[in-house]
């Protein structure tokens, strides 16, 4: 979802030029790229170059003079690709995520680029109950794999950026549809998350989690984060939170807005070290089913309460005209277009693995 945006919000300035790889599919993947962009809106192909390859392979699995062509043309490169399953095995997503900032390191050596975005996530803070915008190398506990893979990735472009590498790194917090449309492309986590808050993939209980908070972000606020710290080469070496912070609506208070837009009755809320342990057990018990798959990984989120901050991002943004827009105006709206999506089939367009800003 968020390189589509990214690509699409990138080729409405005039002028402006894309180059996106993309995973090799059966699919026409020129045909897959548009498809993705123009979930969004009207784009022009003409000034959108396709490269097939495979972001884990040494030089994206091209030969060398089509890299070396592409490498040519590029004035920025946005890393936003990523392996987003939760349930990959750490060791495999770490040697993934590597490799390929490795490759995006050797392509920004090769074409001297202004500027590289590192999308990361603030889940490489792992469970530490505050996650200031720095780099760190803190002993701290990954929930899942996504989490560990991302933090390794994030760790080897930080050394890059020790050694004058122009990077800035971005990590969002839980991505969601667009603030005002409330549209996105694709299956999120979200939209399994107010499943579970409403109670019927749990029979019909929740845990209270009023003093727990789910920091969110709309996608188009990220992506025009992005784009603006593209622009500017004195954000280099810089780490940015796209995120609520402390303005992130509780748990509880998502559940509520649940049932008042999809208008059904609010689930029994129990307390939630009860939910824990019986949900763990439900999970055990149904360990095959893919619903309690998801659910088992849904957990550790819920045990204790998390704070990311993003004042120094509020401040660099101050005079771009971003404005991040209040959490329960825009979860409203993302509410409301899964509720109209709820009986219609969307499309999930396949997104680019690196969006990549060129001449």
């Amino acid at each position: 979802m968020l390189g589509s945006l990214v690509g699409f919000l990138h080729l409405q300035k005039p002028d402006s030029r894309l180059v996106a790889f993309v995973r090799p599919t059966s699919e026409n993947a020129h045909a897959r790229l548009l498809r993705s962009l123009r979930f969004w809106g009207a784009v022009d192909p003409i000034r959108i170059e396709v490269a097939v390859g495979d972001i884990t392979c040494p030089q994206f699995g091209l030969d060398g003079e089509s890299f070396k062509k592409i490498a040519r043309d590029i004035d920025a490169i946005i890393h936003c690709a990523a392996d987003l399953r939760l349930d990959q095995q750490a060791e495999s997503g770490i040697r993934n995520s590597t490799a390929a900032v490795e490759n995006i390191l050797q392509l920004a050596d090769a074409s001297g680029c202004q500027k590289i975005e590192h999308v990361s996530t603030v889940g490489v803070g792992g469970a530490h109950p505050r996650v200031a915008e720095e780099t760190f190398d803190f002993p701290r506990r990954y929930r899942n794999g996504y989490e560990a893979s991302k933090a390794a990735a994030e760790f080897q472009m930080a050394k890059a950026i020790s050694q004058g590498v122009p990077i800035t790194i971005h990590r969002p917090s839980m991505i969601v549809g667009h603030s005002v449309s409330g549209a996105s492309p694709r299956g999120q986590v979200f939209s399994y998350l107010c499943k579970f808050l409403s109670g019927k993939k749990t029979r019909g209980f929740v845990p209270n989690l009023s003093k727990i908070r789910l920091d969110t972000v709309p996608c188009d606020y990220v992506a025009s984060v992005i784009l603006a710290s593209a622009a500017r080469p004195e954000w280099a070496g810089l780490v940015l939170h796209e995120c609520s912070a402390n303005r992130a609506l509780s748990v509880s208070e998502l559940a509520k807005r649940v049932a008042e837009t999809f208008e059904h009755p609010l689930p029994t809320q129990i307390p939630t070290s009860l939910f824990l342990l019986a949900a763990e057990c439900w999970v055990w018990a149904m360990r095959r089913k893919t619903e309690s798959a998801k659910l088992k990984f849904i957990l550790p989120y819920l045990k204790n309460d998390q704070i990311f901050e993003n004042g120094q991002t509020l401040r660099l943004i101050a005079n771009t005209g971003i404005h991040f827009p209040p959490p329960e105006r825009y979860l409203q709206n993302v509410l409301e277009h899964l509720k109209q999506a709820r009986n219609q089939r969307v499309e999930p367009p396949q997104p680019a693995s690196a969006v990549l800003k060129s001449r």
